[in-house]
C-alpha cells in the first residue's frame, strides 16, 4: 500500500526546537523522522510512548515509582482519597527537599 504524506504544523518554543534539532542531528536524524517515529509508536503501543521527566523531581522518585508499578498487587486497593493524600505528601517532601 502506498503511503500518503500529510503535513503537520505545530507551534513550539524556538529554543526548544533548536536544541532538539541539534540533538537529533547528533543522532543522525532530522525532526521529521523523529516526529514520524513518535507518531508510529503511539499507534503501535496504543499509549503515550514517552516517559515525562521534570527537572523538579529527582531520578530517585521515578525509580521508586517504577518499583511500585512493577511490584504492585492488582488486588491491593487504595481509596482515591488516600492515594491523593499520599501523592500530596510526596510532592510536599520533594518541594521541601526531603525526598
Amino acid at each position: 500500500m502506498q503511503r500518503v504524506i500529510s503535513n503537520l504544523n505545530v507551534r513550539v518554543d524556538k529554543i526548544e526546537k533548536e536544541n532538539a534539532s541539534a540533538k537529533l542531528r547528533s543522532f543522525g536524524m532530522d525532526m521529521s523522522t523523529a516526529i514520524n517515529i513518535f507518531l508510529r509508536q503511539i499507534n503501535i503501543q496504543n499509549e503515550f510512548p514517552l516517559r515525562i521527566y521534570s527537572a523538579v523531581f529527582p531520578q530517585s522518585l521515578y525509580d521508586e515509582l517504577d518499583y511500585i508499578a512493577a511490584n504492585r498487587d492488582i488486588n491491593d486497593y487504595v481509596p482515591a482519597e488516600q492515594m491523593l493524600a499520599e501523592m500530596n505528601d510526596i510532592i510536599n517532601e520533594v518541594e521541601n527537599g526531603e525526598f
